[in-house]
């Protein structure tokens, strides 16, 4: 949490969770039967119980950051002084800012909120890979664990499935994409340069690989017209670049 001391920024430092299956039994049941890896389900548990924190400290808020994270410019004023976001967004509803970016194309719609030192606050219409780092209000925290608890095994996903993909088309859910972003992780903005290496997505990778299909003709054709239609969607689409 160097990025954190060096920006004067408090924060309270809790150690990700490593899942057993006590802690499973505790927190959720279902956990047991997802094909999620166990570096996903340490994930998913780390943000529920942070969750949860919220709801038992009666917080309006929380802002949760993930320790391979890189600030941008201006986050201490963003994470210092909260008087920006009490003036835009309303706590007694559910919602999520996303703060970070993962560089990848998404959907956005625009949204009446106004700009914040040169930032504006677009709503985030598809899938946004990472959860590094985002504010959560009360309300849609106690919203998700009552969601996420009610799922089985088959239907949880890993947290940044659920949150920044599944919910964006949520009606009575918002969340919104701060742009440029404040927040990434260290592993996507240096890439094969990065000094660190992100056991989910290595986890993801062998998976990946070690299922992926054999493809005959006619399903390579089927999938290179999907790729072309997905292309076409995404051609609206925009970057949040990091700032």
């Amino acid at each position: 949490m160097k990025q954190f001391s060096e920006k004067n920024i408090p924060f309270h430092f809790f150690n990700a969770i490593v899942p057993d299956d006590k802690l499973i039994d505790n927190l959720l049941p279902n956990l047991k039967n997802t094909s999620l890896t166990v570096g996903e389900k340490g994930c998913l548990l780390s943000h529920l119980v942070l969750w949860k924190k919220c709801i038992d400290d009666n917080l309006p808020y929380i802002i949760i950051f993930e320790d391979d994270v890189l600030l941008g410019k201006d986050a201490d004023l963003f994470l210092c002084d909260d008087s920006w976001l009490t003036e835009r967004f309303n706590f007694n509803e559910n919602i999520i800012i996303r703060l970070e970016t993962f560089l990848m194309p998404v959907k956005l719609d625009e949204s009446s909120l106004s700009s914040y030192l040169q930032r504006t606050f677009p709503i985030l219409k598809s899938v946004h890979f990472g959860t590094a780092g985002y504010i959560i209000t009360h309300k849609a925290a106690k919203y998700l664990l009552e969601v996420i608890s009610s799922l089985s095994g088959d239907n949880l996903k890993a947290i940044d499935r659920i949150i920044f993909d599944s919910m964006v088309s949520i009606s009575d859910f918002q969340v919104y994409q701060l742009s440029p972003a404040i927040c990434i992780q260290e592993l996507q903005l240096n890439q094969s340069n990065s000094k660190l290496i992100s056991q989910i997505e290595t986890e993801r990778r062998k998976i990946w690989l070690d299922s992926k299909p054999k493809r005959n003709f006619l399903q390579k054709i089927f999938r290179e017209i999907y790729r072309i239609k997905r292309r076409k969607q995404q051609a609206s689409y925009k970057t949040i670049y990091f700032e």
